[in-house]
């Protein structure tokens, strides 16, 4: 097969989430042993967030308080929930982006090509844009509140997705691969026009 690929969102919010450099280079080494040649890496994108929402004015502490715990953060990737269990410190923040620089420089070195985010409308509260731009999509799991949705259509997705991009080319470089799943376990669809959407993303 071409393509041979390794990880989901999951693993990265079980015990993974505390693993070293260490750690690591052991499972990385065992990926290039067994023919691995692209895995998902999401280390560190709490990162890009951090920057890009810096750029947009957001408070300090408010951007801490939207990102989720560090178990929960794949989840909050995946749209599932936001806020959760945080805040984070920006310690916390900037380890996190040095490992996810470590492991990629590694996976490229060993022929593997890294699957990283890909923006697909996920907003904070208190988004500057139209109220009728914003999709709510409700709660997952019947408890935890989704982040919102900004409509593809909508001037903002276009801006902030152009500097999600370059924020995280400037800290991991170039990428051929991006995961994301927009109405993951649920959501709300009623306003959307769902292939226009991912024609978009």
């Amino acid at each position: 097969h071409q393509y041979r690929y390794h990880l989901n969102y999951c693993t990265f919010g079980y015990s993974m989430v505390w693993w070293d450099w260490e750690r690591w280079e052991r499972e990385l080494d065992w990926m290039a042993l067994h023919g691995i040649n692209i895995a998902l890496m999401i280390i560190g994108q709490e990162g890009i967030w951090h920057s890009v929402l810096k750029k947009l004015l957001y408070p300090e502490e408010k951007i801490l308080e939207w990102l989720s715990a560090p178990t929960h953060l794949p989840w909050q990737w995946m749209g599932n929930l936001s806020g959760f269990g945080g805040p984070l410190s920006a310690s916390f923040i900037e380890a996190r982006v040095k490992l996810g620089k470590q492991i990629i420089a590694r996976m490229r070195e060993l022929g593997i090509e890294p699957v990283l985010q890909g923006y697909y409308g996920i907003i904070p509260p208190k988004f500057p844009c139209s109220p009728e731009d914003i999709l709510e999509q409700g709660k997952w799991a019947g408890e935890f509140a989704r982040p919102y949705l900004i409509k593809s259509s909508a001037k903002q997705f276009a801006e902030l997705a152009k500097m999600f991009y370059a924020e995280q080319e400037r800290l991991f470089g170039k990428c051929k691969f991006f995961g994301a799943d927009p109405f993951h376990e649920g959501g709300i669809t009623q306003r959307v026009d769902i292939s226009a959407f991912i024609k978009d993303i």
